[in-house]
């Protein structure tokens, strides 16, 4: 230790407390040895400090060192004291020896300084044994931890005993006053240089001995002390930041190096400070948070190329929460952790969907190619079978219970039913006109709509559904055009090949034409006996996607963006079918002689002539519900809401029109109609208010209840076709006026 090595009090040869008369004479006969070129008596320059060069310039600048007594005072903590003339001679003889000599001689002060207590008697074996120790803690190029620690530990007990006063004034005069604090701060200081120059990876080490040892001046130098780390902290992470911005692609090397290096660091300023410090928590967190970005960074670089970062952000991510105290850092560490985490877990399935992306982009492209074409029953097979061949690849990937591949394929089964009810429902409108006037035409047209919806119907049956949809929708459907084929003597036994065409319309008949089969049909129970349902409902919601700024903490869900690129919003590719029956409740028509001011009086469509039964509509949704009323009967359409067990909506539709109820908002309604010919805005209704049908009055319910959507993944468009066909078995029920008015 050079402060030993070079003491002032080394290079004259003289212990402290040597009178002024003693050190003069020493000088001066220590100058004349020099200047002649002699060799020096033995002194108290002990051969075991090491090497001592002298001159008469090194001399003149220990006697200027001695001048002043805070001078002289520092340079006595570094040297040696005559306190026990018993146990001190001694060894200060073996120190003029030999280092054997000297190294036996020492045990005497070891023994001494064992002691918990420092006393007049071993107060000289702490001060002199800790120099002892200072000065062989420190080589050239290393440092002794064990001697280093031993030599910091005696020297603060010795400054700390009540007999550092008497030190004082063997190395000054009575008028010097200095405080243990002083003298403590001052040794830490000099200690911790000497610790600088040699190596400075032991600072953290130094500051970690320093508060295990009680002492006055504690508190306050390591307070003074603590912001050197910190400041190197700050440094470190600001440097850090920058390189990473510039290369992205080094930033778990960086991450990793900052942990390595802060952490020491933050471990010696929570030593000092203490973990709940505020100081510390704040550099603390910074740290973390900036080893937590290099994860971040690390990641999104290398998450879409063949490299897996997973691993390496993984493992900056953990050493980034070992380090954070604030609830905030701990939280995204948490959280990024965790969205790490679930991108890991979800590897097996992005590597399966990445095998099916050009199969689903068909399936898109092909899906938004339909979205305006006509519904038709060619169209319905045109679309299963290009989507079939782009199913069956998607299916080998990802099997076929897969939830995926089962909405893709529903949705193409929905989309496909849908159009074939479509066209079923179209070639109908108007029956009884088009019967009048072209019977054997419209018959044709509707056995072949049947025949080839038939054929159809068999070819989405091929495809695979979930469950629920091909129980609740597909079959229904299929047995109800079942039913209508067998009515028509159309054949439901499988067709080979056949092709989807429109039918040209048939020659009006003969007079008379030879009756077949299909034609002895009754066709007034084949008309009873029709149920036609219809709603197509497609409905999309975009998906989601969160992006990760560079340099601002990773939100909940920073590591988690784009980490399923090729899945698609599965909501938009699943098609709500709902069916809806034909209210088959019979009619009762108007009398011959009725002469009402109002007969043909129609009110206009989506008029609301209940409201002061029903109160005013609800209209706070996205849902609609398309009314089309091909029957001999105005309407009025209602939806009952089950959440709020009243009529929240009633629409006037006329009859052959259509007319679409907007503003639907979420939830489940039963659907019931008014139905009824030659409305009189004056007549009273059950309800007790105003407006009623003079004539053909019918109320009925659908059954069971129906459920419109409106949410992010979507919304209802449904639509429903009111036939009003005597002796009909559709799938609503007649109710009384009492039931209908329930408001």
């Amino acid at each position: 230790m050079d402060i030993i090595k070079n003491n002032p009090y080394r290079i004259i040869g003289i212990l402290i407390g040597t009178s002024t008369r003693e050190e003069h004479t020493k000088t001066k006969k220590l100058k004349m040895y020099i200047d002649a070129g002699q060799e020096v008596p033995e002194d108290f320059s002990f051969p075991i400090i090491g090497d001592l060069n002298r001159s008469i310039d090194t001399v003149d600048d220990a006697i200027s060192k001695l001048n002043l007594n805070n001078d002289r005072v520092n340079t006595s903590l570094f040297w040696f004291y005559n306190g026990n003339a018993i146990t001190d001679e001694p060894v200060f003889d073996a120190l003029k020896a030999s280092k054997e000599e000297a190294k036996e001689a020492i045990d005497v002060w070891i023994r001494l300084a064992s002691a918990d207590e420092v006393t007049k008697r071993n107060a000289s074996a702490f001060q002199n044994l800790s120099t002892i120790y200072l000065n062989s803690a420190f080589k050239k190029t290393t440092i002794s931890k064990n001697n280093l620690e031993k030599g910091i530990t005696l020297k603060l007990k010795f400054l700390e005993s009540d007999f550092i006063n008497d030190f004082i004034k063997l190395s000054s005069d009575e008028t010097y006053k200095v405080s243990k604090e002083g003298l403590q701060i001052y040794f830490l200081n000099q200690v911790y240089n000497e610790i600088e120059k040699v190596d400075k990876n032991f600072v953290d080490w130094y500051l970690d001995c320093i508060t295990k040892i009680s002492f006055t001046a504690k508190q306050n130098y390591l307070n003074n002390f603590v912001s050197k780390p910190i400041e190197v902290v700050k440094n470190l992470i600001e440097e850090n930041k920058t390189v990473r911005k510039e290369s992205p692609s080094k930033a778990y090397i960086l991450g990793n190096g900052l942990y390595t290096t802060g952490s020491e660091k933050i471990n010696t300023i929570k030593n000092i400070l203490g973990k709940s410090n505020i100081q510390f928590t704040s550099i603390t967190d910074k740290l973390s948070d900036e080893i937590l970005q290099c994860g971040i960074v690390y990641f999104k670089k290398f998450k879409d190329t063949a490299t897996d970062p997973s691993e390496k952000a993984m493992d900056l991510f953990k050493k980034a929460k070992k380090l954070a105290v604030g609830s905030i850092a701990i939280q995204r560490c948490q959280e990024n952790t965790e969205n790490l985490q679930e991108w890991i877990d979800e590897k097996p399935e992005r590597d399966k969907l990445s095998q099916i992306k050009s199969h689903l982009d068909s399936l898109l492209h092909l899906f938004d190619e339909f979205e305006n074409k006509n519904e038709t029953i060619a169209n319905a097979k045109v679309l299963v079978n290009t989507a079939k061949p782009i199913l069956i690849n998607i299916k080998s990937v990802l099997g076929s219970t897969d939830e995926l591949y089962l909405r893709l394929s529903t949705r193409v089964a929905g989309q496909a039913q849908s159009y074939i009810i479509e066209e079923v429902n179209n070639v109908q409108e108007n029956l009884d006109y088009n019967l009048a006037i072209d019977r054997y035409g419209t018959l044709n047209r509707i056995k072949s709509a049947l025949r080839n919806g038939w054929e159809v119907t068999n070819l989405i049956g091929t495809l695979d559904m979930e469950d629920e949809y091909k129980t609740v929708r597909f079959t229904p459907n299929k047995n109800t055009l079942r039913s209508l084929c067998v009515q028509l003597d159309v054949s439901t036994t499988s067709i080979s090949s056949p092709s989807i065409s429109t039918p040209r319309p048939a020659p009006t008949p003969r007079p008379a034409p030879p009756q077949s089969n299909s034609e002895g049909v009754n066709w007034v129970g084949w008309i009873i006996g029709i149920i036609i349902l219809i709603g197509a409902i497609k409905s999309c919601s975009a998906a989601n996607k969160n992006e990760y700024d560079n340099d601002t903490a990773i939100d909940t869900t920073a590591v988690a963006v784009d980490t399923t690129a090729v899945i698609v919003d599965t909501a938009a590719v699943v098609a709500d079918t709902s069916s809806y029956v034909i209210d088959t409740s019979a009619i009762i028509q108007p009398e011959e002689n009725y002469s009402s001011p109002y007969i043909g009086n129609q009110l206009s469509n989506g008029s609301s002539p209940l409201n002061n039964c029903f109160g005013s509509g609800d209209y706070q949704g996205n849902a609609t519900l398309t009314i089309k009323n091909g029957g001999n009967s105005d309407a009025i359409v209602c939806l009952y809401s089950t959440s709020k067990d009243r009529t929240i909506r009633n629409e006037y539709v006329q009859k052959n029109s259509s007319f679409k109820m907007s503003s639907i908002s979420q939830g489940y309604y039963k659907i019931r109609v008014f139905y009824g010919n030659d409305w009189n805005p004056g007549l009273e209704n059950s309800c007790g208010t105003k407006g009623n049908f003079e004539s053909d009055v019918n109320f009925s319910e659908f059954d069971g209840t129906e459920y419109f959507e409106d949410s992010s993944r979507g919304y209802t468009n449904a639509t429903v076709t009111l036939y009003t066909v005597a002796n009909g078995n559709a799938s609503s029920s007649s109710i009384d006026q009492s039931s209908f008015f329930n408001k």
